[in-house]
């Protein structure tokens, strides 16, 4: 079912922009490294 995954997929999509947006609400590595680098 195509549908629901493409869902999940733009749900994803979201969070990561939102992660990149807000990196110190997102406890990952990736926004150690932007809170560093910036």
């Amino acid at each position: 079912m195509p549908a629901p995954v493409k869902q999940l997929t733009e749900v994803q999509i979201k969070i990561s922009s939102h992660s990149i947006q807000h990196p110190s609400q997102a406890p990952r590595s990736q926004g150690t490294k932007a809170s560093s680098l910036d």
